[in-house]
């Protein structure tokens, strides 16, 4: 075995070891965050008191050997020992995605509650519940380093911690603050819907290199919501394309916004890629709609040609209707996941 020179301290009493790698670390430092692991200590102590009776001394710390990854274990012991800390406020969290999900994987395992809960919050930010929010992900995400691929090793925490029989959370603390709903699964579906086909059938690599695989049946789960995503997509490019005459009360000339409006409601447009392509939230459409309106007042009619856009007053219903499409497509989201009937508070926000 190598020894991991970071966590190595030559004064410690334990050795944990995993993939073969040495941790040699302060039982008292361990039992400070972790029950389960201090007992494990405790009868590793014990066990090996036995083996060599009369010889309290024959070494000098207790071996323990974990199947954990050593990567999730060198994250958990840096957290013991105030390397790294789970922010107390989330705007100022900066933790990646990879050492999230190392927190989780050993929290849960070992109980370390606080780590669990700053960690589950932190994956709330990745994942936020409502519209207005989602459509800011991006800041929150690129703060994390969370990558498309990570949606694979996200959701199957989301699996993880469902409900049990008992219709608590499996694998969290009795005691835990935090309180986890599944909303967390339209929303993780939906950014597994987002990959290749390749990613979801085949899975992605973790930080360490270690496979992560979504089950066989929550892949065949992603595929059919992608069919049903690529059917709401459609279905807005259809309606949006509707609009094609200037409004009753345009204030800048018929001819003027019809050109516009006709350009947005031509199916192939460049904007509306995504939502055929099984991205229906994707506001690259509603950005296009925004950047195709002049606000500028043409007081005389000879600076009409001038402009730019079409007025809001024509532009506007577009944008009404096509935000109303998205909001019931965010809205049926629980019930392509199939947890329609577990989430009571399920809303779009005002944009």
């Amino acid at each position: 075995m190598t020894n991991d020179q970071p966590m190595w301290y030559s004064d410690g009493n334990v050795v944990l070891c995993a993939q073969g790698f040495k941790f040699r670390v302060h039982q008292s430092i361990i039992a400070r965050h972790s029950s389960i692991l201090d007992r494990m200590v405790m009868a590793a102590s014990q066990a090996q008191s036995c083996m060599h009776p009369g010889s309290p001394g024959w070494a000098d710390a207790v071996t323990i050997y974990l199947s954990d990854k050593a990567y999730d274990l060198d994250k958990l012991l840096r957290f013991m020992y105030g390397d790294t800390k789970p922010a107390d406020y989330r705007s100022t969290n900066t933790t990646p995605f990879p050492v999230l999900a190392a927190w989780l994987r050993t929290g849960v395992k070992y109980r370390v509650e606080r780590l669990v809960d700053s960690a589950l919050c932190s994956l709330s930010d990745l994942f936020p519940r409502d519209l207005s929010l989602w459509d800011k992900r991006a800041e929150i995400r690129a703060r994390h380093a969370f990558h498309a691929h990570h949606a694979i090793e996200a959701f199957n925490f989301v699996r993880m911690l469902g409900s049990d029989s008992d219709g608590r959370p499996a694998g969290m603390l009795t005691d835990s603050t935090y309180d986890y709903e599944p909303d967390l699964v339209p929303l993780g579906l939906y950014a597994l819907c987002q990959l290749d086909p390749a990613l979801v059938w085949h899975g992605a690599a973790r930080a360490d290199g270690t496979p992560e695989r979504l089950s066989r049946d929550d892949a065949e789960l992603v595929f059919r919501a992608k069919e049903q995503l690529v059917a709401h997509g459609a279905r807005m490019v259809e309606l949006c394309s509707e609009f094609r005459e200037a409004a009753a009360g345009c204030i800048r000339g018929a001819s003027v916004c019809e050109e516009v409006i006709g350009s947005l409601a031509y199916s192939g447009h460049e904007a509306k890629r995504g939502l055929l392509g099984g991205d229906p939230l994707s506001r690259e459409f509603l950005d296009c709609i925004d950047a195709n309106e002049d606000a500028g007042e043409y007081l005389r009619e000879e600076l009409v040609d001038d402009c730019t856009g079409a007025c809001a007053t024509c532009i506007g219903p577009i944008r009404a209707r096509f935000e109303e499409l998205r909001g019931e497509v965010w809205m049926d989201l629980p019930k392509i996941a199939g947890v329609w009937d577990e989430l009571s508070d399920w809303w779009v926000d005002d944009q």
